[in-house]
């Protein structure tokens, strides 16, 4: 999709894609491309304010259809007015969004945006099945751990087993001998 820059048909445009999505129900969707709208007054950075009543509409457009944002991975600005010396502006005008069925039949869907090199616009990359995977879970102390008997003595033997280790390498192993001892724990009663 190419929107308006100038602003002056987006309406129009929109009224188009509305009409399209609502006429076609229960479809996944997915729209991509330079839509020459801001989704928040934080997405532009340069010399004159950003149109917080055309960020509302454009926002209000993307809700009527339904779409959802896809986010990115890559630099925040998809576009620059190459006025370096004088008055740079960048803003994030190039996106992707989907609707409910898209997401649920392509949940892998990952989107980059890619340096720009021969263009005021960043390439946008959207791969369907990505190979990205879920971010590992962060490890959190179980306050439980401290209720079971063998835990202080466990955790002691753990950690100067790896004395000789650098530090990360003992924090490490021990983290992976607390989660370990959390799994067996889990499978029996509580000690006390």
């Amino acid at each position: 999709m190419y929107e308006d820059p100038h602003h002056l048909k987006t309406n129009s445009i929109w009224q188009e894609v509305v009409d399209f999505f609502l006429g076609n129900p229960n479809v996944p969707k997915f729209c991509m491309g330079d839509l020459n709208n801001l989704m928040h007054v934080n997405e532009k950075c340069g010399p004159t304010p950003t149109n917080a009543s055309r960020v509302r509409n454009f926002c209000y457009l993307v809700k009527k259809c339904g779409f959802f944002y896809l986010g990115y991975s890559g630099p925040a600005y998809t576009w620059m007015n190459k006025c370096f010396a004088t008055n740079p502006m960048f803003q994030h005008l190039d996106r992707c969004l989907a609707n409910a069925e898209w997401c649920a039949a392509f949940p892998r869907t990952a989107v980059f945006h890619l340096p720009m090199i021969y263009s005021d616009h960043a390439p946008i990359l959207a791969t369907l099945d990505s190979p990205a995977h879920k971010p590992r879970k962060p490890f959190r102390f179980e306050n439980w751990w401290l209720l079971e008997k063998d835990f202080t003595d466990m955790a002691k033997h753990r950690w100067h087993r790896s004395n000789s280790k650098p530090f990360h390498t003992r924090t490490k192993n021990l983290v992976r001998d607390l989660k370990q001892m959390a799994q067996e724990k889990k499978k029996t009663p509580m000690s006390n």
